[in-house]
């Protein structure tokens, strides 16, 4: 006696096989932007991105802002500017869950704490050459 395979036996593995292929394809994403994003809500690379934001700000030729924000959801920064250093130190529940990070900055003189935020801005306005900077936390 030979065995004989029915059309539904058939498309019930062809669908696990289906489904199978889509998930073994999917996992390495799934693992690439979790590890993506733990890599850039740490606080040196932010300490790290806000020194690059505002140097970038002192070069721009005219008036511009730049806007910064936190990738995961429940973390929040404590930013302390002062004398060309900027300090992040990350939070959760406002509750400090790591050590704080340096980095410098190319504007001299702006000084600014801003404790438990997520979203950042840095302003720079140009009026009759003279540039003048503000960081602060934003709100959509």
């Amino acid at each position: 006696m030979k065995a004989q395979i029915s059309a539904t036996e058939t498309i019930t593995f062809i669908g696990i096989a289906a489904m199978f292929v889509l998930l073994m394809l999917s996992i390495p994403k799934i693992f690439k932007e979790f590890f993506d994003t733990v890599a850039t809500a740490n606080a040196q690379v932010v300490a790290s991105d806000m020194a690059g934001l505002i140097s970038v700000s002192a070069v721009a030729p005219e008036d511009i802002i730049i806007r910064y924000q936190g990738v995961l959801k429940d973390i929040n920064y404590t930013i302390d500017l002062h004398d060309g250093n900027i300090t992040v130190q990350m939070l959760k529940d406002g509750k400090p869950i790591s050590e704080p990070s340096e980095n410098k900055y190319a504007i001299i003189g702006l000084q600014k704490y801003i404790e438990n935020q997520k979203k950042f801005e840095v302003e720079k306005v140009v009026t009759n050459l003279i540039n003048t900077y503000d960081f602060r936390s934003f709100m959509i």
